[in-house]
């Protein structure tokens, strides 16, 4: 497999290896990949597809995380990967009509909502009350 440069890793840099870093990180994501394909199959055939394991897997994670992985910065390898899992997912008639109307998000996201709001909230409250002590000391 040819690794190219245009995926970059956070908080890596110039010095991993050469690149082998990045080509280990890309050859193992693929492969945690190739395996989550691999559990939405019945047989090693891979001709008959577990409807249920597509049913869990959509309503676990969802189709933004799949999604995820078809960026354009990302290893090719990588979002070939992705979107034969996203394949077999849409076979199902009833994932195909979800992912149509943006249904699913995956329950990894569920009761999120609250703590971005609450932490967003924070961060605004606090800055008005750096903003007020800077005025009343006149700076």
């Amino acid at each position: 497999m040819e690794i190219s440069n245009d995926e970059k890793i956070d908080g890596g840099n110039d010095d991993d290896f050469g690149g082998l870093l990045s080509a280990s990180l890309i050859l193992l994501r693929n492969q945690l990949l190739d395996n989550l394909l691999k559990l939405l199959f019945t047989t090693k055939e891979k001709c008959t597809v577990n409807a249920q394991a597509c049913e869990e897997l959509v309503r676990t994670l969802g189709f933004d995380w799949l999604l995820m992985f078809m960026e354009e910065h990302l290893h090719p390898s990588t979002v070939t990967a992705a979107l034969w899992i996203l394949a077999v997912l849409l076979s199902n008639q009833s994932i195909l009509n979800r992912f149509k109307e943006g249904l699913c998000g995956g329950g990894w996201l569920d009761h999120t909502d609250s703590v971005l709001t609450n932490k967003i909230g924070t961060v605004l409250v606090n800055t008005r009350l750096i903003q007020r002590s800077k005025r009343s000391n006149g700076s």
